[in-house]
């Protein structure tokens, strides 16, 4: 039996693969041969590698979609410069990929990563993924291949092209300016009804949303689809001058150092931080514990404020987020250009200052300790719906109001202000944030105290009646206003992005919002350049982090004039 030969590298070698890649000239289908039901040719993918420098590349199209989770691998027939054809082994998602996409006539020219880049050699993958950002950017086009059609997908993205194109009509690439976004801002809220710009928006909202409420089934199946779960499509589409979406698959980012490496292209300190991929001499940790570091060595000290557990992998030190996991957003997280300067400063800086470790999984920050943490209330989980849970968010008001009340009667003086330290129970629920109805964000102002009473009389509702989630007949009977209701609504959503936390009182008085896993005995620390306190934990003369935190009466800076500042090395 005849030994078919394979395809290899050396065939097409890169003179520099941190400045040359490679292309594939994918070829038509040859002539007869089997088609599956759709039409679409199933005989041998053909085609033809070269290599480009990055600096001249010639037209291409950049293809992204999912590798797949089969172990199985399909032979494809490949060339080189010297015109001899060998097998390349690819996964099956990818062959019908290329199946669907290939010209009947014509030859395309594509970059993909499963073929471009020789997946056996780890030091030519490393350079080529740093080389990511470039080739994305140059592609005229990024092909989107989210899987052969199914569950009325072809319908599905008939309606999302008309809907689309209404929208484009109406004009909603022209307020994506800074000059012009506070006012598609304005309109979203109705700030104005009768506006004619406003109605309409909401009209075509209104009707949009009808239309898609009978696709509810496909659409859950659509983003079921694989191309969805990775996290090297943020920067495959967002760097592509066009993205053309081909119902189709996309792969999986299986290996957790794509984590790091699939959004580094979008950064845009890239090259001050100078991180090089490498997936053959690091191991996940020391590549998630470099990059944390490199980020606070450039200067931000909130990279610490991602820290969340519990970790997939205890072995990071404690001051490194684990981003195989799901990462929630801070409680000051806001939408771009909605803020141009931090809500907080608790220690007067925004520049941190760091101490010199010989271990590199240490972390010595300069900062200042405001007090032991003494008791703690009960954790405040929610779920998308759970915040509208009228015992829940009772229960979650009623502790932090009881621990005011008896913060208030220990003999320390906290607060400048005796009329701030009355407003305390109303502002830490919400970490003192309040959104504005444009969907910015800003520190509470007193009148959102009229969204704390209006969330009181609610839940009081919500239990006199029993009608737990009906918040709109609820409103009725209870006679809120339209006014009343906004502000309410705003309030339980800043509620909401204090979840995962938990309440809890210092030795001195202090009431603030901590991690979950914060305990008796734990330590409310001020790090100099962050722009929020961390709660500590300590072991043996260092710290253990264990997350951001909200404290009152230490938010603008109060705890320097205080007390004196120390080191603290975290592990």
């Amino acid at each position: 039996m005849d030994i078919q030969p394979l395809f290899k590298y050396a065939q097409s070698p890169l003179p520099s693969p941190a400045t040359y890649i490679r292309l594939i000239e994918l070829l038509p289908p040859r002539e007869g041969g089997p088609e599956n039901i759709t039409g679409v040719s199933t005989r041998p993918i053909y085609g033809r590698i070269f290599s480009a420098p990055i600096a001249s590349l010639p037209t291409f199209k950049a293809l992204s979609y999912s590798w797949g989770t089969s172990p199985e691998r399909v032979r494809i027939e490949i060339s080189g410069r010297d015109g001899e054809y060998g097998g390349l082994f690819i996964t099956p998602s990818l062959e019908i990929a290329l199946q669907h996409l290939r010209h009947p006539s014509e030859s395309t020219r594509v970059w993909i990563d499963q073929i471009c880049i020789n997946q056996d050699d780890n030091q030519e993958k490393g350079e080529q993924v740093s080389l990511m950002c470039e080739i994305y950017s140059n592609a005229e086009e990024v092909l989107v291949w989210l899987g052969p059609a199914a569950n009325e997908s072809d319908a599905l993205m008939d309606l999302w092209q008309e809907i689309g194109q209404e929208i484009s009509d109406w004009g909603l690439e022209s307020y994506y300016t800074k000059e012009r976004f506070s006012l598609l801002q304005e309109i979203v809220a109705e700030i104005d009804p009768s506006e004619e710009k406003t109605i309409s928006f909401h009209q075509i909202c209104r009707t949009s949303i009808e239309k898609l409420h009978v696709k509810l089934r496909a659409i859950a199946a659509w983003y079921k689809r694989e191309w969805f779960s990775r996290v090297w499509i943020i920067q495959e589409f967002c760097l592509g001058a066009r993205a053309v979406f081909v119902c189709g698959e996309k792969r999986e980012a299986t290996n957790p150092r794509d984590r790091i490496y699939g959004m580094l292209a979008l950064a845009n300190d890239k090259d001050k931080l100078k991180i090089i991929p490498d997936y053959e001499n690091s191991t996940v940790e020391e590549i998630y514990t470099s990059t944390t570091r490199a980020i606070i060595e450039a200067g931000d000290l909130d990279m610490l404020r991602l820290v969340q557990f519990p970790k997939y992998q205890n072995r990071l030190p404690s001051w490194v987020p684990d981003w195989r996991g799901k990462i929630y957003p801070c409680f000051t997280t806001v939408i771009p250009n909605a803020i141009e300067r931090p809500l907080f400063a608790p220690s007067g800086s925004t520049t941190p200052s760091l101490i010199s470790t010989n271990d590199c999984n240490l972390l010595g920050v300069e900062g200042y300790l405001v007090d032991e943490i003494e008791e703690v209330g009960s954790p405040w989980f929610v779920s998308d719906s759970a915040v509208f849970d009228s015992v829940k968010c009772q229960s979650y008001l009623s502790q932090i109001k009881y621990m005011c009340l008896i913060a208030g009667t220990k003999d320390f003086d906290i607060y400048d202000d005796p009329q701030r330290k009355s407003e305390a129970f109303w502002r830490i629920p919400i970490g003192d944030v309040e959104d504005t109805m444009t969907k910015e964000i800003c520190r509470a102002t007193p009148s959102f105290f009229d969204g704390y009473k209006s969330n009181i009389s609610l839940f009081e509702a919500f239990q006199t009646i029993r009608l737990a989630s009906i918040e709109k007949e609820v409103d009725d009977i209870f006679g809120l206003s339209g006014e009343h209701r906004e502000v309410a609504t705003r309030y339980r959503g800043r509620m909401y992005a204090m979840r995962d936390k938990r309440p809890f009182m210092s030795k001195r008085g202090y009431v603030g919002m901590g991690p979950v896993t914060t305990s008796p005995g734990d330590m409310i620390v001020v790090l100099i350049g962050a722009e929020v306190p961390f709660v500590l934990r300590p072991r043996d003369g260092q710290f253990f982090l264990l997350g951001e935190s909200y404290c009152d009466g230490i938010m603008d800076g109060e705890i320097v004039t205080r007390r004196t500042k120390q080191d603290f090395i975290l592990v």
